[in-house]
This record gives structure tokens, sequence and C-alpha cells, in this order.
């Protein structure tokens, strides 16, 4: 994988961009590799081998990615779905312009495309719009997501896609046990029943995520998530590392 570039994903990555796309061979693109969040359970920096603060200095391909993008397409690749971006924020103030023109690029090309951020949403009219939402909490936000936009910030652009007539999707990943943050799911669920899809995930890389009470919990929790989609009409697609995880 070239950074800049469209590329297979793999593992879990994989299975989020297919669950989103709703196609079975979908790419993905990294505008840039790092990632300013500063979100404190991100697993960027382990899989990326840095430190957390080496982790929010951006690198960058060195030619722009829609010129990268678009040199593979003329040479013939033709994907049905993109997936932005796994290693990055796309829509971080330094990346939105670069994540913009290559989502301009696809989707006149008939690609289908999803988003995944913390911070914004494609000016595009046809995509994928989705957002990291764990909790409705400003407190929770401001130690765990301290540079990300506040939950109901996110609640806004996406409500404001959906209306528009886009998909729209939230990511309920990694969702915090009750031993780090105790919460009512019901109320960030409430917030979120406009959306198309929800997926959800149990936090990671973390003791207090993987004790029994943990799996009490979670077993619970994702019974509740289950539940409100099929009354709300709402796909929901539970990450399969978290259902090994719940029948252990």
């Amino acid at each position: 994988m070239s950074l800049g570039e469209l590329y297979s994903p793999r593992g879990l990555a994989l299975e989020q961009a297919r669950a989103v796309l709703e196609i079975s061979e979908p790419y993905a693109a990294n505008v840039a590799w790092g990632c300013s969040n500063a979100c404190a359970y991100c697993y960027g920096p382990l899989v990326g081998r840095q430190s957390k603060s080496d982790w929010a200095k951006l690198r960058f391909p060195k030619e722009s990615p829609v010129k990268l993008i678009e040199r593979q397409l003329s040479r013939g690749l033709q994907p049905k779905g993109v997936f932005l971006c796994f290693m990055t924020d796309p829509f971080l103030p330094a990346n939105r312009n670069a994540s913009e023109d290559v989502i301009g690029l696809l989707l006149k090309r008939g690609v289908r495309v999803a988003t995944s951020s913390k911070v914004g949403v494609s000016m595009h009219k046809g995509v994928r719009h989705g957002m990291t939402i764990i909790t409705l909490d400003d407190e929770f936000s401001a130690k765990w997501e301290p540079n990300a936009l506040k939950p109901m910030g996110r609640i806004k652009q996406l409500k404001r896609r959906h209306d528009m007539g886009d998909f729209t999707w939230v990511s309920m990943e990694p969702c915090p046990p009750p031993a780090i943050w105790e919460q009512d799911v019901r109320e960030l669920l409430n917030a979120i029943k406009f959306v198309d899809l929800i997926i959800k995930g149990r936090w990671q890389y973390d003791v207090r995520a993987a004790t029994e009470e943990a799996r009490n919990a979670y077993a619970k929790m994702m019974q509740e998530v289950e539940d409100f989609c099929r009354v709300h009409k709402i796909r929901c697609h539970i990450k399969s590392e978290t259902r090994k995880f719940l029948k252990r």
C-alpha cells in the first residue's frame, strides 16, 4: 500500500468497509498518515508503531492523492466502492481539500464512497457520511477525544446530510465498558435514530474491557442496540471480534 493510493483493506478494516459500502471487495484510501484528533483510545499509534505525539504529526504522500488515484484508474483499476480513511481523519483541516478532491473524482466515475470522521462530513452529495460517536457526554469526549468535534456537533452534521437525502451511519466503537465510563446507551441511540447504519464494537487494548463484568455489560448493551435497530429499521452490524468475545 502506497500512501494516497487505493488499496484493498484487510481484517477489521475490511469488515467495516464491507458493512458500510455493502460490497464484497471494497477499496480504501488514506490521504495522510496520522491524526491530530488525539483520541486516547486510538489504534493508530499501535498499528503504525508510533508514539502518540508522533502519530499526531501528519505525513502526506509526495503527490496529491487525487493524482495518484486518477493514475490508478487510468491504468484500469475499477473499484466499486472506496472507504476514506482508516489511518487518518479525512476531514482534518489539513486533509479536507485532498479528501474532497478524491471524493469528487470517485463520484464522477460512478464509485460508491464512504467516509469516517470525528470532525466533519463531505460537502459532496451521494456520499455515505459516517461519524464515530460513542457517548453524548462532553466530559468523556474532552478526556478521550480532546481535539474531536463534540458529540452533538457530529450528530448535527450527520442529521443535515440525512435531511438532504444522503446515507448516514455511526460507529459506536470503541464503546467503553462501565469500568471506564458508565452511560445509558439508549440516550445515544435515541439521538442517532435517523441514521441508516449503526456499527457497534467494544473497547480494545484495556484489561478493564476484558473482564467478566465487561462481557456481561456488553452482552446487555449489544442486545439493546440490536433491538433498537430492529424497531427503528436501522441496519445494525456488531463487529465480529465483539461477537467472539461475548461467546467465550
